[in-house]
């Protein structure tokens, strides 16, 4: 199956979403929401790459097929660049995931505060529980019941033993459990994610934003990345005053990876640029040190290259040796200018002037 599908108002999403993860995106355990409600989700990433991607269509059919099918991929780019700047923008002026109707709290007369951290470690698989403490099992996950001694799990024994809680899906939950059901309900209307993260910032990241017409939410993006992101060992993929930072799996909700800080770097540099904008480009100048540095000195400590890293104390994490994308620590270290970013992303022709160099060697 597809990894990826669109709703009646074709708007793009990951497919095979669950409350704990959404591995279709790579970014599995990111937060979107805590309901799923396929019909009415519209995610910022995969929008993004298709944007990308049809961007690419036009260049090749213009250079190798001819004018209908460019006509084609241009209506293609440009539909799913105005759903980006209305559909998935919120009510602050930042990019965020529409993520269907939600459970929000119940207030008189006033806006019912989103649940964004439910009640439960979101592991996806058997882990402690408290249920005086208030540590539930995750009810979508395969390990959905407690037992006494404080674990949860899916077996016979976890779920039909005298003592043993098996906990509800919340829709079921707001039916049968009176306390909860008065407390919350499932909105009228799709929400906008809370959540403030690598997701948050995947038009700049894929240069598909014009520095003119685009130039609010571009300056908006650089602030997230700035105030919510930005550390000393590189860009974190989830904001520290997130409810699920660090939290559950903690793979992207918190840790430093290396392919998103080069696409940031590139990003940061090519806007700094076009703009004429010095501090944004010394925002990469500091990314790039430092997420240089981390990988160092992570490499010094442990005499490997990691698969992440942690934003609090720039930690080597997950597996290692790893050269994958963490490898782009040698491409920041050997490239001063700006060229391998605009080969990697082309630097979309999305209304924007490309800068007229370009370079014969590949990387």
């Amino acid at each position: 199956a597809s990894p990826f599908s669109t709703s009646s108002t074709r708007c793009p999403r990951w497919t095979g979403r669950t409350a704990a993860h959404n591995l279709a995106s790579g970014l599995d355990d990111y937060p979107r929401g805590v309901l799923v409600d396929e019909g009415l989700e519209c995610h910022v990433d995969l929008a993004s790459w298709m944007v990308l991607f049809a961007d690419t269509m036009v260049k090749i059919n213009s250079t190798a097929v001819g004018v209908r099918p460019t006509r084609f991929w241009q209506g293609e780019r440009e539909r799913l660049q105005s759903l980006l700047r209305t559909t998935m923008v919120n009510e602050k002026g930042m990019f965020s995931d529409l993520i269907g109707r939600q459970i929000v709290e119940k207030r008189e007369g006033k806006k019912g505060s989103l649940l964004s951290r439910p009640p439960w470690m979101s592991r996806g698989s058997a882990g402690q529980c408290s249920p005086m403490n208030g540590i539930e099992c995750d009810p979508y996950s395969d390990a959905p019941c407690c037992s006494p001694s404080g674990w949860c799990g899916g077996s016979r024994d976890h779920c039909e033993c005298e003592g043993c809680i098996r906990y509800l899906p919340l829709e079921e939950r707001m039916k049968k459990d009176k306390a909860f059901g008065r407390k919350y309900t499932i909105s009228a209307a799709p929400v906008h994610s809370p959540h403030v993260g690598y997701v948050t910032i995947f038009p700049l990241l894929l240069g598909l934003l014009d520095p003119v017409k685009d130039r609010q939410i571009i300056l908006t993006t650089i602030d997230v990345i700035n105030k919510e992101l930005m550390t000393p060992y590189g860009l974190a993929s989830l904001s520290k005053s997130d409810p699920l930072y660090r939290m559950g799996e903690d793979y992207w909700r918190g840790k430093i990876w290396g392919n998103i800080n080069l696409l940031a770097i590139g990003a940061l540099r090519h806007y700094g640029s076009v703009m004429d904008d010095s501090i944004i480009t010394e925002m990469a100048d500091s990314m790039r040190k430092g997420f240089m540095k981390t990988v160092e000195d992570g490499f010094k400590k442990k005499k490997s290259i990691y698969e992440n890293y942690t934003p609090d104390r720039g930690e080597p994490a997950g597996a290692a040796p790893f050269t994958g994308w963490t490898a782009v620590a040698y491409v920041l270290a050997t490239e001063e200018d700006n060229h391998w970013w605009e080969k990697a992303v082309g630097t979309p022709s999305v209304d924007q002037t490309r800068p007229e160099r370009y370079v014969s060697d590949e990387l």
